[in-house]
């Protein structure tokens, strides 16, 4: 029952004598009328019987010409809220709901599709969350940002959760909750224009003490964004890769490492123009000058010359290699052995010295008036397809899909978060548009925000180790999604979000991003190509699965990871990983006892399992019923398997003595360690870019030599500073490390450690702010330090300021390190 008293709070009542409070309140953020609305009681509350039990009343605040409509329904375990905001003022009002939530079991855990994603509510002494910005939280609670707008609570003790969750819209208004104090916080923040109305809708959902359920409504209430075709499904099902232009060898590779889905990279004339004007033209001008620009040759241009002249002096000094029919041909060659191409579109950024000539009032500026900056000489742009930038990029599209009609999309990039404001949903909406107008589909490098799933046929987590286990809760519809990571525990980590692996050729391709000569393939490393060949056949029956989203399904021994998948025929499949242990490790356990509860398991009656181990093999094992659930006993598991529970029996094989699987293990349990660690750092740093030069520049152009700066952790070497030769505060994808680990930091990470970046040489300066370092360990586990604010500059110069001094210390701090004080 719904019950509502004077002051406008709700009172919730379950049949089983549970209940909840809800106390509204409406907040004015910025400007003279910042604060809390003076809400009068509510006006006309009445019952509604019809389309479900509701309560609806409205109540106003004169003083500000706010009308505040309100009403609950509820339909089973789902209670519903739609609230709506009207103002009749002149100009926008920002508004704050906040509904605070009393009675939720919140002395147990909470999961939310963040990174991490679960926690104890009883170890911290509060926790927040949120979907875009999150304003007018309780002091202290820094949030953890969604890729959804959900939030579940649970008590196992209780077998009592409950998901909060927005209504997703096109776009989504801002959501966050906070927890503190015995209470939740559901937070909503909307801009009201002028004279105008905005709707909120919010659910509660009660269901046991699990996060699936929560998921599940998610999903099953907003299919058309996490559900796509079974045609679709068919054509995406396999590998990614992004790669150069090349013949017929290397998509004859790509065919035979599974690839279905190609990104056809690095061909546009920069980074704000995809569409080339004459041929042959330079590919990525914009990354080609980032290493010319440092040239020593009398004859070039300034670093900021227009970009014809730049473009005359490049082409002078390197091979304009861009052809349409190359780019044909590839895309041809793919298609012919069963592969999708999708062109590469960037809407979001440009290079810096066109959108200066060109669209100088459409680059996105800090409240500084500086550039906001990203990848190497490109800034962000106001990509609203109202603005000049939006439409430019829409021509930019249709003419791309003129020139290449043969092609099956465009891939999506930088496009896999977006602001307040809406503007990277409102230009990817309008481009999508012109794609599905075309009959093509999009691909996308993420996205990280659920509002940008729906235009998507496929994911791409880039930086896997860090990334996949964040963009597996968007994966859990039948749409297809890849995790890049070539380690087995990216293999592991991939098997159980779903996702796909990348093609080993992966590891090659960037070989070819700055070279004017076609891609060829390469050889593979033996230990790579046997790890792919073990994992790639489980792979195979994850067409068109979905998640299982019933609570509580798997009981496992500790250990053991796995999850469960629901395959299009029906069947049930279950990876199985052993974090930490390794393919060449043979039998990681021996008997492994899963049970499996699912609402339809007595129609199971077959079992089948695929261990890594014995690849491309499938074989029988026994299954039994009790008390509901499925139980199997499999003989052994080693580093990873898929089980597959089936109505159809059948005979089969029996699985091979553990004496006979290859590998010797290394005795006893494996302990946590490092599999992936990343260094963010915003940084002033004039040279240092290798990148060009590792990736197949050629060039007549004399260089000056390329400064190599060593970085350390408590005294062990990890990789050397990364630059992007930008005399300017510049966002660094990482310092040393980027997509995976050259060295194993495990022996030496503690909570309290030792960054030291040494400069090249006496008089080489560079400097960094906002440092900070993410740690991802075998079995998942995301780490994260405490962000470092500090400036610190190698030597004295005019531009040095904060801690001066030679090398770089760094202090980098993990409070939630697991482990030992020491590490």
């Amino acid at each position: 029952s719904l019950d509502l008293d004077a002051a406008g709070r709700l009172a919730v009542r379950y049949a089983d004598g549970l209940s909840l409070q809800v106390t509204p309140a409406v907040q004015v953020e910025g400007g003279d009328q910042a604060g809390p609305l003076a809400l009068a009681p509510p006006e006309a509350p009445h019952a509604e019987a019809l389309p479900e039990p509701g309560l609806r009343w409205r109540q106003r605040d004169a003083s500000r010409g706010v009308l505040v409509e309100t009403t609950w329904r509820h339909r089973g375990a789902l209670l519903e809220s739609a609230v709506r905001l009207s103002h009749g003022g002149a100009a926008p009002l920002a508004l704050r709901l906040e509904l605070a939530i009393a009675g939720l079991p919140l002395s147990g855990r909470c999961f939310a599709p963040a990174q991490p994603a679960e926690a104890d509510l009883n170890a911290t002494g509060g926790a927040a969350w949120a979907y875009r910005g999150a304003a007018g939280l309780p002091p202290g609670l820094s949030p953890r940002g969604l890729v959804m707008p959900m939030v579940c609570v649970y008590e196992p003790s209780r077998d009592l959760g409950f998901t909060l969750a927005a209504r997703l819209e096109a776009p989504t208004p801002a959501f966050a909750v906070a927890v503190q104090d015995g209470q939740a916080v559901l937070q909503r923040r909307v801009v009201v224009p002028p004279g105008g109305a905005v709707t909120l809708r919010q659910v509660v959902l009660r269901h046991e003490a699990c996060w699936r359920p929560g998921l599940g409504w998610m999903r099953d209430a907003h299919p058309e964004v996490f559900m796509t075709s079974d045609a679709v499904v068919n054509a995406t099902h396999g590998c990614f890769i992004y790669s150069n232009t090349g013949g017929e060898d290397l998509c004859e590779q790509l065919a035979r490492e599974g690839v279905r889905n190609v990104e056809v990279h690095w061909n546009c004339p920069f980074f704000g123009k995809s569409v080339p004007e004459a041929e042959p033209w330079v590919r990525m001008l914009d990354d080609h000058w980032n290493t010319l620009k440092l040239t020593t040759d009398p004859a070039a241009p300034g670093p900021e010359a227009p970009c014809a002249d730049i473009e005359r002096y490049v082409r002078s000094v390197c091979t304009p290699a861009g052809r349409v029919e190359t780019v044909r041909q590839f895309i041809r060659g793919l298609q012919r052995r069963g592969m999708a191409a999708f062109l590469y579109v960037n809407p979001t950024e440009c290079w810096e010295v066109y959108a200066t000539q060109e669209y100088p009032e459409c680059i996105v500026r800090r409240p500084d008036g500086t550039a906001r900056r990203t990848w190497f000489d490109h800034v962000v742009m106001d990509c609203r397809p109202d603005s000049r930038w939006g439409q430019h990029l829409i021509d930019e599209v249709e003419g791309l899909l003129r020139l290449f009609p043969e092609a099956d999309g465009i891939f999506m990039d930088q496009s896999a978060g977006d602001p307040d404001d809406f503007r990277v949903c409102r230009i990817t909406t309008a481009l999508a548009e012109v794609v599905h107008r075309a009959g093509k589909t999009c691909y996308w490098n993420g996205p990280y925000m659920v509002d940008l799933l729906r235009h998507a046929v496929g994911l791409l987590g880039e930086l896997g180790p860090v990334e996949g286990d964040r963009i597996a809760w968007l994966a859990i519809g039948n749409k297809v999604c890849c995790g890049l990571g070539h380690s087995e525990t990216q293999y592991q980590r991939n098997l159980l979000n779903g996702l796909w692996p990348p093609a080993p050729s992966q590891t090659l391709s960037r070989r070819f991003r700055m070279s004017p000569l076609p891609a060829t393939p390469g050889a593979i490393p033996e230990a790579l190509a046997r790890l792919h060949g073990a994992y790639l056949p489980l792979y195979a029956s994850f067409l068109g699965k979905v998640w299982y989203l019933g609570a509580r399904p798997l009981r496992v021994p500790e250990g053991v990871q796995a999850n469960l998948f629901v395959s299009r025929s029906g069947d049930y499949l279950m990876p199985l990983v052993v974090p930490g242990h390794a393919l060449d490790h043979g039998v990681a356990r021996q008997g492994v006892a899963i049970a499996v509860r699912v609402p339809d398991a007595a129609r199971l009656r077959a079992a089948w399992f695929w261990p890594v181990n014995f690849p491309g093999g499938r074989f029988a094992v026994p299954l039994c019923h009790a008390d509901g659930e499925v139980c199997v006993d499999l003989p052994w598991l080693g580093s990873a398997g898929l089980l597959v529970l089936s109505a159809d029996a059948g005979a089969g094989e029996a699985m091979p003595s553990a004496s006979t699987v290859p590998g010797r293990a290394p005795g006893g349990p494996q302990p946590r360690r490092v599999a992936c660690a990343v260094i963010r750092a915003e940084g002033f740093v004039p040279d240092g870019n290798r990148d060009s030069l590792r990736n197949g520049l050629v060039t007549t152009a004399p260089l000056p030599p390329v400064p190599v700066r060593r970085v350390l952790l408590n005294g062990l070497p990890v990789g050397d500073l990364e630059s992007v030769n930008s005399p300017h505060w510049h966002p660094l994808a990482g310092v040393g490390i980027l997509h995976g680990l050259t060295v194993d930091i495990t022996p030496v990470l503690r909570r309290d450690n030792d960054l030291v970046i040494e400069p090249a040489w006496p008089g080489d300066f560079f400097k960094l702010r906002h440092i900070a370092m993410v740690v991802v360990f075998t079995d998942g586990l995301v780490v994260h330090s405490a962000v470092d604010r500090e400036t610190y500059s190698s030597c004295a110069h005019p531009q040095a300021e904060g801690v001066i001094g030679s090398p770089l210390r760094i202090r980098l701090v993990f409070p939630d390190l697991p482990g030992p004080a020491g590490g």
